[in-house]
């Protein structure tokens, strides 16, 4: 008789795993105090062992996170940080001297009304059609501003800071994706685990190295 072996499950389902665990009252959430400039902020955060019960440093956060498949796989970096730091002066420099084919766009939640914390979307491929740009500044633009006003909501970022942070996430979309739908369910799933993987700081060392043989990467395109 032959036995198969158990599909090992990505990391990204485990994420997805863990928010359903949260949306039912599996994991509880508990207060978290953020330290920002001389402000002590207290917010709900996911009860996990590897979270930190004070988040102090806001002048750099990294966050990355994968969702769906192909075509209409999503992937986001992302980086968190102050106004007046390292994050606040790329925001400036990307808004003076954009790159052509990666010109960035402010998030909005819908006319006139942006996102906050102020978020700028980078498109990680080069835009060569309206087709393509239509995918980035349309269904993409608008999931990363629902994911961060919801992790706004949500408390995983604080509500006291928002006019004290901005987020710069490149966003990728392959140039052959079509369903547009799918591009915005990706996008917001991703940058909803980006953030919170960045408030987190995580992955750490050990669950990359945990990790390593269950995780996937969208970058083996050539576009």
């Amino acid at each position: 008789m032959v036995q198969l072996e158990p599909k090992k499950q990505t990391y990204e389902h485990r994420e997805e795993l863990r928010l359903d665990l949260e949306k039912i009252g599996k994991i509880t959430p508990k207060p978290i105090k953020f330290e920002i400039e001389k402000k002590i902020l207290k917010e709900r955060f996911a009860a996990i062992e590897i979270t930190p019960e004070t988040i102090r440093d806001f002048h750099l956060r990294v966050g990355e996170a994968l969702a769906g498949n192909e075509p209409e796989v999503a992937h986001i970096d992302l980086l968190i940080g102050k106004k007046n730091g390292p994050v606040g002066e790329a925001y400036a420099k990307a808004k003076a001297t954009p790159t052509p084919g990666h010109e960035p766009l402010v998030a909005i939640l819908e006319p006139n009304l942006m996102v906050k914390p102020i978020t700028l979307i980078v498109p990680t491929v080069t835009i060569k059609s309206m087709r393509q740009a239509s995918m980035i500044y349309g269904p993409a633009q608008a999931a990363v501003a629902k994911a961060v006003a919801d992790s706004l909501a949500d408390g995983i970022l604080p509500k006291e800071a928002v006019d004290d942070l901005i987020i710069i996430s490149n966003v990728f979309v392959h140039p052959s994706a079509v369903d547009r739908q799918r591009i915005y369910i990706n996008n917001y799933k991703a940058m909803r685990h980006a953030i919170r993987r960045a408030m987190e700081g995580r992955p750490t060392t050990e669950e990359i190295l945990e990790n390593k043989d269950r995780s996937k990467h969208p970058f083996k395109y050539t576009p």
